[in-house]
């Protein structure tokens, strides 16, 4: 399938939900390469926090959620559900550094082409082709709600 997550990536700790088999592809760890870095720029070009964690609830273990042949039974998804240990859940609506990392987190997602699902609180992107667009409406409402409560970064296989 790919490989092992270490224990950090670009210096950022990596933790993990007592599931989680740790596994990925070895383009999805690309990617999160790409994603995970310590400095989060604020929209003056300083740097406005340090990522020092994630904790990743999820990534290639079999789960009732994560339907046979989708991105994570395959190793190319990866969820978090905490920044700096602290719960998206919980606190992204009223704690400006977990807003502001998550949405730097999906912002730097959303500019790597190899992403093909890009969710969380800021929004739903998906990845069609050369397009890259933002899931809305009743048919998407599931998706968009469950994403609400943590970040979801796939690559297609």
């Amino acid at each position: 399938m790919g490989t092992k997550l270490g224990t950090s990536i670009n210096g950022v700790i990596l933790e993990f939900s007592s599931v989680s088999d740790c596994e990925i592809s070895e383009k999805m760890l690309s990617v999160m390469s790409g994603i995970i870095k310590p400095d989060v720029a604020s929209a003056n070009g300083g740097v406005a926090y340090q990522l020092t964690s994630v904790h990743i609830s999820s990534t290639s273990e079999p789960y009732f959620a994560h339907k046979e042949g989708g991105p994570h039974r395959s190793g190319n998804a990866v969820d978090i559900s905490k920044v700096n240990n602290k719960p998206i859940t919980t606190l992204y609506a009223n704690d400006e550094e977990v807003q502001i990392l998550c949405d730097a987190l999906q912002v730097a997602a959303s500019e790597d082409s190899r992403t093909w699902e890009n969710f969380g609180p800021l929004g739903c992107f998906k990845t069609y082709g050369e397009n890259r667009i933002l899931l809305s409406g009743e048919k998407n409402a599931g998706v968009i709600s469950m994403h609400k409560t943590h970040l979801h970064f796939s690559v297609k296989a």
